[in-house]
Parts: structure tokens; sequence; C-alpha cells
């Protein structure tokens, strides 16, 4: 009978030809994927999807007005005293007080609440209610200057004229 002769073979050549291979096939598919990508952008940009007239938009820088304040924050300010006029100031009728409010140099902190914003909307009313004390009871008919001491109204004045005369402007 016959009889096999074996073969030695050295594993360790076979197993470092195989790690050899093996990164050449990495190296070959991720080449051939960066390749496939730049062609893929080549052609996008050559039938006009990266449009080169596009222009970012600039935006503006932010503007922190710590003068006007919403409804909401007119119990909560860290001041002692202080006085808040609430008033549409976007329109025609409120442009003498709004001009007038810009000369005010009392020492008494005044902020103004533009009763004309959707936010301060919810506050506006048919009758006041002078005797709020909090934000959500706070009901303005028309041009109003409250003066809260300690987070409580002191004074409650409606009307341009008599705001005005109030704060001698």
């Amino acid at each position: 009978m016959k009889t096999k002769k074996q073969v030695k073979v050295n594993t360790k050549d076979i197993k470092e030809e195989n790690e050899v291979t093996s990164f050449i096939k990495i190296i070959l598919v991720i080449g051939i994927l960066f390749l496939g990508a730049y062609l893929f952008t080549t052609f996008m940009n050559k039938k006009g999807f990266f449009n080169k007239k596009y222009v970012k938009p600039t935006v503006p820088e932010a503007v922190i007005d710590y003068d006007n304040i919403l409804v909401g924050e007119v119990f909560n300010i860290n001041n002692d005293s202080y006085y808040v006029v609430l008033g549409d100031f976007n329109g025609k009728d409120d442009a003498y007080l709004s001009s007038s409010l810009s000369s005010y140099k009392g020492k008494t902190p005044l902020y103004k609440v533009n009763m004309s914003s959707k936010f301060n909307s919810v506050s506006k009313g048919e009758t006041s209610n002078k005797n709020a004390s909090n934000s959500n009871e706070l009901i303005i008919a028309k041009e109003t200057l409250i003066k809260i001491n300690n987070g409580k109204i002191v004074s409650y004045i409606e009307g341009t004229e008599h705001i005005i005369n109030e704060l001698d402007l």
C-alpha cells in the first residue's frame, strides 16, 4: 500500500500573506470609495447643484433692550421702585407718548411694555384692573403708567397727558 507523505506547510507565512492581501483589499475599497465620491461631487457640480452664486445670509447682531419688557415681567423686576408704561407703541396715536418717554431722565427706572406685541395682547381689555397683584391679573384698557414698589402697585395712571404730567416730561 501506498503511504501518504505529509507535507509540512509553514502557517506563519500563510497568515502573513492573508493579512497583506486583506490590507491591500481594504486600501483598494477605500480608494474606490474616495474616487466615487470625487466623481459624484464633480458631476453634481457640473449639473449646477452647487451654485456658486449662493450668498450666505447675514444674521444681524442680537440687541438686548433692557427698557422694553413683557407683561409677564411687570412685577418681577429686581428694583425696589420703578415705573412701567404700558401702551401700543407701534401706533400713530402713541408716537407722542413714545417720543416723550425717550426724553425721560428721572431717577426711578422706567420700563416700557408694548401692548401691540402678540406676547402682551393677553392683558388687553375693555376695563382696566387697577388692583392687580401679579401679571396674570393685569388688564390694560389704554395707555397706562404704573409705579411699583416692592412688587405692589403704588400708583396707576391712565391717559397719555396724565402720564406725561406724572413723569414731568
